[in-house]
């Protein structure tokens, strides 16, 4: 019975100290949360972000907390600088500094950017596309398009190879235009001829042409005759075999016959 007792109260002892230890290992946090307005209309969805010397340290999506507002506690020491970010673009409130153990409430709002500028998230351009590392006029969903290529940032061009050519004018004639013509390889293929060498232990070979595009050819079979000297040898060997195995059969039946005579 007393053991009973002493492990309930070691239980309700680890129960409620459980809580006090993890706190007490847990950062020093102060809190932020609000409402989000995106070029003036409420966000209901956007990712929210707070940064302390330009390193993210804490982020959430609108409604995580409760429907329509944002909640970040972000872990920070007093008087540490903290700035906010809606879908990776700065929000318009600055001055904000840690307090621990306090809950601000912030009205976050911003402004979409233009293609060109660089993004983290498609949310936070006016086009709706963030491509490359910056918000583009495309999606760019071609193989050989990228919204990166320098000197056309935020548009999405072809990276394909091109070669450009300027046909010339004839009988001292200027120059035409110039003409873009893509690249493009063509590989000749050889008529590939496989040959089978025939080994030492037979005859037999044939040759096979492949032309590209076509069937394959049947190549020509050829058997040499067996010289008349190898079909006799052959021959009387295969005799010679058929005659002992008679002579056997004859000569074990002959012994059984005398065995089964009664003696007189």
């Amino acid at each position: 019975m007393i053991d009973k007792k002493l492990e309930m109260v070691f239980f309700l002892f680890i129960f409620f100290l459980m809580p006090i230890v993890k706190s007490q290992g847990a950062p020093p946090v102060a809190s932020w949360w609000g409402t989000v307005e995106i070029d003036g209309t409420t966000s209901t969805n956007a990712v929210v972000e707070a940064f302390i010397s330009n390193a993210v340290v804490a982020n959430t999506t609108i409604g995580a907390y409760t429907s329509g507002y944002y909640l970040l506690d972000v872990p920070c020491t007093n008087g540490t600088a903290v700035s906010f970010k809606i879908y990776g673009v700065a929000a318009n409130q600055t001055g904000q500094k840690c307090s621990q153990g306090t809950s601000t409430q912030l009205n976050l709002w911003t402004n979409k950017t233009a293609n060109g500028v660089t993004c983290t998230y498609a949310g936070g351009c006016t086009s709706g596309y963030c491509v490359d590392g910056y918000c583009c006029n495309e999606a760019c969903s071609g193989a050989s398009q990228d919204c990166n290529v320098a000197g056309h940032e935020g548009t999405c061009t072809s990276t394909a190879a091109t070669a450009t050519t300027a046909p010339g004018g004839g009988g001292g004639g200027g120059g035409g235009a110039a003409t873009t013509i893509k690249i493009t390889t063509t590989t000749a293929v050889t008529p590939i001829t496989t040959t089978i060498v025939p080994s030492a232990t037979t005859s037999i070979f044939a040759t096979t042409t492949t032309t590209p595009g076509k069937k394959p050819k049947p190549g020509k079979l050829e058997i040499p005759g067996i010289p008349a000297a190898q079909v006799i040898g052959i021959t009387v060997g295969v005799i010679a075999i058929i005659t002992l195995v008679v002579f056997i059969l004859v000569r074990f039946q002959s012994i059984k016959i005398r065995e089964l005579k009664p003696t007189v």
